[in-house]
């Protein structure tokens, strides 16, 4: 969790204003949810087989609370900072700001999933499992299961699903969305297909803005206002480094020329996919609306590049340059959970569901395509951990998943201040069904037991209980104790 910290800081920090400014597009603004996160349920396994050749025989579901104990800021993590070559005063100044609550501390949840898997068979069988589990890209190497089978590790495949279920946001704070998406076992298709979203087959003009550093120009007026002419229903327009603001049949992007106080880019690109646009002007201005005419009177030393390409190309090209910029800065380990053609796919069911460059009315839910794969990073899926198992005849295996679950967020209300909320999915799409589950509690001495139906009492040491197989869910309230 400490090595995730150290990845992911940095890129927190670069993007807190936009969450702070755009959070109410996020998951945790519902006013009629219990919920300020709601961060899905615990699933289980499923089976692809359509027969009844492989069962589960037994269930052990342990929820461990050790990690509940972990301060990092009290464990030599903040001097790991401090050797960091991206470390600043501005992070120093964060941390300490951060040091005022007197410890960060985990809300997630230790999940040992176990199965005894039997084949019925007398010859070897084998099965593709898919444990399904809520994660955003950004935190995948957190939050993906590991697998195992008969005590060793296996081979496991990390697919990514759906964030969005219709007209609807998947995670909004209700487990409905998940029922909805489980319920006919679509979400398996969509789980191992490679095919996803198709942007529209258009022509695409890309403007690479640059400029010629000039500190009598830039750091008297550092914006550059770069003003579109174009017909709307004619050409569908974005941007990459920029913000945009529409007008009628204009468009006006924002660039930010100068910062003395952090390393930003010199260039943007302008996306016009369609008919190429009639006129494109450059302007400084110092601050404020930029549809506002408040130009400096020097000569703007702006140079434009215009290529022409395909429009799947063209913003293909953008997310391949996200993708390197977050592995420089905070995410080195991205790479590692998801590719640049996963992430670009990922992107584009965005770019669908906005209907991004569709003519008319241009999209209004992001300034540019670097906020629509912020969203892409941080918004929360339904993944998938997939594997392949062989039993021989006649024999059973031991099946199990071990992830890190954060809790869903209550209203910080006065009764309800840090409670954090577990479902665990029993019954829920095509799983491996069994009569017997077995449930466990661990380090209870660091949590109040709040609410829960799985029926645990309240007491310190190891608790355990027996879980009916037919119900669809079950709920667990804690509380970390002082």
């Amino acid at each position: 969790m400490k090595k995730w910290i150290a990845g992911t800081l940095l890129f927190v920090l670069l993007i807190a204003a936009f969450i702070n400014n755009e959070g109410k597009r996020y998951n945790g603004y519902d006013p009629d949810s219990p919920y300020i996160g709601y961060s899905g349920p615990m699933y289980s396994v499923v089976s692809l087989r359509d027969d009844d050749l492989m069962t589960v025989q037994e269930r052990n579901v342990s929820f461990d609370f050790s990690t509940y104990q972990d301060d990092w800021f009290d464990t030599g993590y903040i001097d790991f900072l401090r050797q960091q070559e991206w470390y600043d005063a501005t992070m120093e100044k964060q941390l300490k700001e951060l040091r005022q609550f007197k410890g960060v501390y985990s809300d997630d949840v230790l999940l040992k999933d176990t199965y005894t898997i039997q084949n019925h068979s007398s010859a070897e069988e084998t099965a593709v499992l898919v444990y399904p589990f809520v994660s955003n890209i950004s935190e995948i190497s957190e939050r993906r299961p590991e697998l195992f089978l008969n005590g060793q590790q296996i081979h496991t495949d990390i697919r990514y699903g759906y964030v969005w279920n219709g007209a609807r946001r998947v995670c909004n704070n209700s487990n409905q969305e998940y029922r909805e998406l489980l319920k006919d076992n679509a979400y398996l298709d969509h789980a191992l297909s490679e095919e996803r979203y198709n942007l529209p087959d258009l022509p695409c003009h890309v403007y690479k803005v640059t400029y010629e550093y000039d500190p009598q120009i830039t750091e008297k007026a550092p914006f550059l206002r770069i003003r579109v002419s174009y017909d709307p229903s004619r050409t569908a327009l974005t941007g990459f480094n920029c913000s945009r603001y529409p007008e009628d049949n204009e468009m006006v992007f924002s660039m930010r020329m100068y910062d003395p106080q952090i390393n930003i880019p010199h260039y943007c690109l302008i996306l016009a996919a369609g008919e190429k646009p009639e006129d494109i002007q450059f302007s400084f201005f110092e601050n404020g609306d930029p549809t506002v005419d408040k130009t400096s009177d020097q000569e703007t030393p702006v140079h434009t590049e215009i290529r022409e390409m395909p429009l799947e190309e063209a913003v293909r090209e953008c997310s391949d340059l996200m993708f390197n910029s977050l592995q420089s800065y905070g995410q080195p380990a991205l790479g590692l959970t998801v590719s640049e053609e996963q992430f670009f796919e990922c992107s584009k069911e965005l770019m669908s569901h906005f209907r991004l460059f569709e003519m008319g009315d241009p999209a209004q839910e992001f300034s540019d395509l670097g906020d629509l794969f912020t969203e892409t990073l941080t918004d929360e899926r339904l993944c998938f951990a997939v594997t392949e198992i062989s039993v021989q005849g006649n024999d059973a295996v031991t099946f199990e998943a071990v992830s890190l679950k954060k809790g869903s967020q209550c209203w910080w209300k006065e009764k309800s201040a840090g409670k954090r909320m577990y479902e665990l999915a029993v019954n829920v799409g095509n799983v491996f069904r069994t009569d017997k589950i077995h449930a466990v509690l661990s380090h209870t001495d660091l949590i109040r037991i709040m609410e829960n139906d799985m029926g645990f009492e309240e007491k310190e040491g190891a608790l355990e209980t027996e879980l009916d197989s037919k119900k669809e869910y079950y709920t667990l309230i804690v509380k970390r104790k002082k």
